[in-house]
Parts: structure tokens; sequence; C-alpha cells
């Protein structure tokens, strides 16, 4: 089972989640030259037992349609200990 672990930027505790926990979403989608260009997200919410709020945000943009094209990771809150999950769902 893949995980993520990340660390509060406030106090250090150290919170870990099952990458399966979360859905990919697309978010929106715009017409190109080969097709349509899908950005797909999944994202990670989470208060802090010291109150700071966490956010992470999986970022993945599908183009042409089927393969992977750009990804990245906002986050807020929190660094990355370990990250274990797929940069973009499966698109097969």
């Amino acid at each position: 089972m893949p995980i993520i672990e990340i660390k509060c930027t406030k106090c250090g505790k150290v919170h870990s989640y099952d990458c399966s926990d979360f859905d990919w979403e697309c978010v929106s989608s715009e017409e190109r030259n080969m097709g349509a260009e899908n950005l797909h997200q999944k994202t990670i919410e989470e208060s802090c037992a010291c109150g700071q709020g966490i956010s992470v945000i999986f970022n993945c943009w599908e183009y042409p349609v089927g393969a992977e094209n750009t990804t990245e990771i906002e986050i807020d809150g929190a660094e990355i200990v370990t990250n274990e999950c797929p940069s973009c769902p499966n698109f097969h």
C-alpha cells in the first residue's frame, strides 16, 4: 500500500496517509491541437492537532488524452517526508 507522509511545519508532527484514500478528480478540460488537455487533482486537507492547516494538492495534466504530460505537488503548512503516491491516475 503506497503512502504519503507529511510533517507539520508548525509542530513537526508527522501525518501518514494511504494514497488510495484519495480519489483523482478531473477538475478542468481545455481543447488544444491534439484534443483535450485534462487537469486531474487529488487533495488532502487536514488540520494538525496544533491547529496548523495542511493542504496537499497533486496535479496531473493529461495531454493528449491517455498520456501523462506534466505533474506537480502544491503543499501548504507541511513538508513531504515520504511520497509513494502515483503522480497521475491510471489512464488505461
